[in-house]
């Protein structure tokens, strides 16, 4: 009754991550985005090593007015976001975003780089100004009209990591 959970993807591990999590969670469910919920209840922000997947979500914790919402290690699931001084609003297509009321304004320096050069911009960057969109393997959080984006994945380390053991 405390948390409010907006799931786009599939966590593939999730079964081995239900079976971690069934001493401490009954589950009611056989969906992903329970063993998700729990995940994050279990190991806050860290629950996002342990998944393995394609997503992007959004968790709302009612008692502390707080957010959390993270996208997947390289992107695959969209996250478009939108915040002024009272709102935020957040989706999968930036339609919805619009639907909200949100104005429908070009960001004319992505719209000249993408017809100039074939670049879409900095990757939290949309074509249409104030919609952005969380980046690949970030997540960010919320609270007392505070946003806080952080990366979480650092494909860069994994990458040297893998190169220094087989050296």
């Amino acid at each position: 009754g405390n948390f409010i959970v907006v799931f786009n993807g599939e966590i593939y591990n999730y079964l081995e991550l239900k079976s971690e999590l069934r001493l401490k969670y009954f589950f009611r469910t056989q969906s992903d985005t329970e063993v998700l919920l729990n995940a994050y209840l279990e190991w806050g922000e860290d629950c996002l090593d342990k998944l393995n997947g394609m997503f992007s979500f959004a968790i709302w914790n009612k008692n502390n007015q707080t957010l959390f919402a993270a996208r997947d290690r390289f992107g695959v699931k969209p996250f478009y976001y939108f915040i002024d001084s009272k709102n935020f609003y957040f989706a999968s297509e930036i339609n919805t975003i619009f639907e909200a009321g949100v104005s429908k304004l070009p960001n004319n320096e992505v719209w000249l780089n993408f017809f100039s050069d074939g670049s879409y911009g900095l990757p939290n960057e949309t074509f249409w100004k104030d919609i952005k969109q969380l980046e690949a393997g970030h997540f960010l959080t919320i609270k007392t009209n505070h946003l806080q984006i952080k990366k979480w994945y650092h494909f860069e380390e994994r990458i040297e990591k893998l190169q220094n053991h087989f050296e």
